[in-house]
């Protein structure tokens, strides 16, 4: 295995465990400064009921982005393909409100015991998060941000063509329909036009002949005619 194969490896593993990239680093740090520097013990009263409160709060962020991740049909897991980018509820305010609610957990855990060094590896951990885990998933939702905006755009161009298209349609046939003649040269092509109208008949306008019986019924009946067809529009 190659160098780049087997980084390449170790970043997809590391891809598929977030919280195991976070939490080691914390775990270490805690256990140095247990066995080396001093052992853990809780904190005075107030720091340890800030410590719980801290963590509570870390615990109910994590839910409500879990929340937001099923309400949207999408999975917490990196490893699997973001379908759309969620925008609604705790990701209002923080694109990652599970690693943020990770480094707050720690937090709160490193005020219970007034450790450094967990907290120090909280930092060591969220740094790897960051470069590891965040990046990627930025690259990814980059990516199918613009994929978004490409089906976005290409809706609109469809609705448009098709709108358009409807338009040329309604024109090209009203077109059609007011170009019949009225004005023929013998009473028989005049008669045989009349059902254009909705009448019968022929009546003489100076030496050429109309549809319909009078001009009076003619004009009505092309008058009923424009209507219809633009009913129909």
């Amino acid at each position: 295995m190659s160098l780049d194969l087997g980084k390449k490896y170790l970043i997809n593993k590391r891809l598929r465990i977030p919280p195991v990239i976070f939490f080691m680093p914390c775990v270490l740090g805690g256990n140095i400064e247990n066995f080396i520097f001093r052992k853990l013990q809780f904190s005075n009263n107030l720091l340890v009921i800030l410590g719980l409160i801290i963590f509570i709060f870390a615990i109910l962020m994590m839910l409500l982005s879990l929340r937001a991740f099923y309400s949207n049909n999408e999975s917490p897991a990196p490893f699997i393909p973001t379908k759309k980018i969620i925008t609604n509820g705790i990701f209002k305010y923080t694109r990652n409100p599970m690693y943020v609610s990770f480094f707050i957990s720690a937090f709160g855990i490193s005020t219970i015991f007034s450790s450094f060094g967990i907290l120090f590896g909280a930092i060591i951990g969220i740094l790897l998060i960051h470069k590891y885990v965040v990046l990627e998933e930025e690259k990814k939702l980059e990516k199918l941000e613009k994929i978004q905006t490409l089906k976005s755009f290409k809706l609109i161009l469809s609705a448009f063509i098709a709108g358009l298209s409807f338009s040329l349609i309604g024109c090209s046939t009203e077109s059609k329909q007011s170009a019949t003649p009225a004005l023929f040269n013998t009473k028989a092509e005049a008669e045989a036009a009349a059902k254009n109208f909705n009448c019968t008949g022929a009546h003489k306008m100076g030496d050429k002949w109309m549809p319909c019986k009078s001009h009076k019924a003619h004009e009505g009946h092309k008058k009923d005619v424009g209507h219809g067809h633009h009913h129909n529009h």
